[in-house]
């Protein structure tokens, strides 16, 4: 159904990208003249003649008809103000649209011309701000009424088109979303652009404002990961946008440092999806520049890139810029190819200043006494220590009086001033798995989610879980706890197990062993330098460093070290194991066990 005055509209298999000067129409007449209605219109019709169905009939015939595709289209823009009598008066050729079966199948023609709009990942990008700016005006809030205005009107022409046709109205009315899911204000903005190929950049508008039609679900063209990033010595310039009107930047405060995400209209879905993951930088954080520049989608044909791997990342060190650059190839048409990226960029960049980047979890607790105390949970893809965590919430009501989320997937480790190790994390939501989501928390949340659609049965979600406050609050880590979910429990494998010294930790922190399974193209036991895949193995001297400098002083502190089996990777014991870890770790926040020490 049709959108749009003064626009320009791209249809892209599944997905339709309209882009607007920032006059988005507020009439049906308006909808119903805009050149989205004729193009979904047109498509639809295209898809009943690829399947040469019986409703091709309405279309006209005749050598004197020069569009008859059109022809048919202006009957029903008529029929979304007048009824198909009135219309039949005044338009002869209309009248055999009156017979029964002829206007049932105008009916059907109107359902499935709704279905063929509803059915596409629909995005809106005004390219200026609407309302002006004013005390007692605010343009975000015009601009999301605006959004809300255009859904309401679709609906209404639909009802009102088939009330035309059939002459009566419904009695039950489905409020279904029926505008455009997506909307961003995306302006361009000034901030210190290094010259030569990086130039292009400066053209290519900044997300300011994003509106999302939720819950959202968004196609993607593979199920997992299966590449790893390769570090490359220059940065391949080559991979850089070449047309500015096809690209979005969503500039994106990742833990403490802002990276700019360009990517390429062709992944919407997953650019969109950031919103949920990432809090959107502010406009002084644009102005000041990005820390790192992340390239999704740069063109294959032009990118010059290794044989080993066709993402890569690099330090411009002339420009202080780290960069990396993923092409447009289906490879890498899964989310969690972009957020590891992202990821890989902030660890090198905390590596560089000497922050150690963990795969894990923290939490800050607060129980019933009054104690506060940090929980990180390290460890790979499947390791349970979400699930873990999940049980924590659901079986710790009674002994847990408020739960803080530092970090969800990655974690930076820095000792102060006074010797503490603090824990900070990167962003404010989590991208798990939807059949992980055990509690009602995590639930309750599903409303906000953004869901990455799958045949897989271990698909995705996006979905806010925490504040900036809290990811930077830089809580003191007083639990360090390895997720080891491939080890039975016995006698002599408690469920949790306590390092005596900082080189018993590291060995098993280093080996990084996992059950793989999920989303990972890798199976049974792996190994995964310090279960962080983000990075660190192509800093590995340094990172060294990092770690063996946090373990001790984590050991000095008297901070907690250990391992906790959960179990998740044991077949029989996915959801108990977990469980059980979950039960044993909150009796020993409580003080009820003393874990056994190994050493």
């Amino acid at each position: 159904m049709g959108i749009i005055m003064q626009t320009e509209v791209r249809w892209d298999g599944q997905q339709v990208v309209i882009q607007t000067n920032g006059r988005i129409c507020g009439s049906v007449r308006a909808l119903l003249t805009s050149p989205v209605f004729d193009m979904v219109g047109r498509e639809y019709i295209r898809q009943l003649k690829k399947r040469d169905a019986p409703l091709l009939r309405l279309v006209p015939t005749g050598t004197e008809i020069e569009d008859p595709e059109g022809q048919l289209l202006d009957l029903i823009r008529a029929l979304a103000e007048t009824s198909l009598e009135d219309a039949a008066r005044v338009l002869p050729s209309t009248v055999a649209y009156l017979e029964p079966e002829m206007r049932r199948s105008l009916r059907e023609f109107v359902e499935g011309f709704y279905t063929c709009w509803r059915s596409s990942d629909r995005y809106l990008i005004s390219r200026s701000e609407i309302g002006a700016k004013t005390p007692e005006v605010r343009p975000y809030r015009v601009f999301n009424a605006k959004m809300e205005q255009m859904s309401q009107m679709v609906r209404d022409m639909y009802w009102d088109t088939c009330e035309n046709i059939t002459g009566s109205h419904p009695r039950v009315f489905h409020r279904v979303a029926s505008g455009c899911q997506v909307g961003f204000v995306a302006l361009n903005e000034d901030w210190p652009c290094p010259e030569g190929p990086y130039s292009i950049l400066k053209s290519i508008p900044f997300i300011r404002q994003a509106w999302i039609d939720q819950p959202l679900r968004i196609e993607q063209s593979r199920d997992g990961r299966s590449s790893r990033f390769q570090r490359v010595d220059s940065v391949p310039l080559s991979g850089m946008p070449t047309d500015a009107d096809e690209w979005l930047c969503y500039p994106a405060q990742v833990g403490g440092m802002v990276v700019f995400v360009y990517f390429h209209q062709r992944f919407m879905g997953m650019g969109c999806s950031l919103t949920n993951l990432f809090e959107l930088a502010s406009d002084e954080q644009v102005s000041r520049g990005p820390r790192a520049i992340c390239v999704f989608g740069s063109d294959p044909a032009l990118f010059d890139r290794p044989a080993l791997s066709p993402a890569v990342y690099a330090n411009d060190a002339a420009n202080n810029l780290l960069v990396g650059i993923i092409p447009r190839e289906e490879e890498f048409g899964y989310f969690g190819c972009l957020k590891n990226m992202i990821l890989t960029l902030h660890n090198v960049s905390m590596i560089e200043n000497g922050r150690l980047p963990v795969h894990g979890a923290l939490r800050r607790l607060t129980l019933r006494g009054g104690t506060s105390v940090g929980v990180l949970l390290i460890g790979g893809t499947s390791t349970g220590r979400a699930a873990v965590l999940q049980s924590l919430d659901a079986s710790g009501e009674s002994a847990i009086r408020e739960t803080r989320i530092v970090a969800t997937d990655l974690v930076s480790l820095e000792i102060d001033s006074t010797g503490v190790v603090r824990g900070f994390g990167t962003q404010t939501g989590a991208f798990i798995r939807l059949n992980s989501l055990r509690n009602a928390r995590a639930l309750v949340r599903m409303d906000s989610a953004i869901a990455m659609g799958s045949k897989d049965p271990e698909s995705r979600v996006v979905l806010p879980v925490t504040t900036m406050d809290d990811v930077l609050a830089g809580y003191p880590v007083d639990y360090i706890l390895f997720s080891n979910n491939y080890q039975d429990v016995d006698e002599s494998h408690p469920i949790i197990e306590r390092f005596q010294d900082a080189q018993s930790a590291l060995q098993v922190f280093r080996e990084g062993a996992v059950m793989s399974g999920g989303m990972s193209a890798s199976s049974g036991v792996m190994h995964t330098y310090l279960a962080t895949g983000f990075g660190p193995a192509d800093s590995e001297k340094t990172f060294e460093t990092l770690a063996r400098r946090a373990f001790e002083a984590a050991v000095l502190g008297d901070v907690f070290i250990g391992q906790i089996r959960t179990r998740a990777g044991i077949h029989g014991f996915e959801e108990s194991g977990p469980e059980a870890a979950a039960k044993e770790l909150l009796r020993m926040l409580t003080k009820e066990v003393v874990p056994t020490g190994i050493g």
